[in-house]
């Protein structure tokens, strides 16, 4: 007969595998902690939702972004432009463009997504990726500023 010791070690241990488990799945698929850019408004596109898939960002390995919310404007989003400044100073360390197109329509859903691998070589620390958002005259739409850590 088991005594209470032994099943409430192992109610202990499967406790703990579950939690375990959560952690690890919660943290390669979720809604991450973004703003809006300084100098930014949601004047054009209303966002609802930013994930990036796995989070965190790691170097040399590929991310998801995903940008979902309401169109407010109606145009043509040509790229997206990829900044990331050191988030103690503001410098700017990296940029790269996407080139992915979208129609951005008054009162749609907007659906924005792209994958990007950000190179080895970008020095370890805390930075902010700035994702801005750039129509047909390379002005910006939205810019969206999420915190990362290499």
């Amino acid at each position: 007969m088991a005594t209470s010791d032994s099943r409430g070690s192992f109610s202990i241990f499967a406790l703990c595998s579950v939690l375990l488990f959560l952690t690890l799945f919660s943290s390669a698929q979720c809604q991450i902690p973004w703003k809006y850019c300084p100098d930014t408004s949601s004047e054009k596109i209303s966002l609802n939702n930013v994930t990036v898939t796995p989070y965190p960002i790691r170097r040399g390995q590929p991310a998801n972004f995903y940008f979902g919310g309401v169109g407010k404007w109606i145009g043509f989003q040509t790229y997206a432009r990829l900044d990331i400044t050191n988030s103690l100073s503001g410098q700017k360390i990296y940029s790269q463009d996407v080139l992915k197109s979208t129609a951005v329509e008054y009162g749609q859903p907007y659906s924005y997504t792209f994958d990007y691998t950000f190179p080895n070589y970008l020095p370890v620390g805390s930075y902010n990726i700035l994702t801005n958002m750039l129509d047909v005259h390379s002005g910006v739409i939205i810019c969206v500023q999420i915190a990362v850590n290499f």
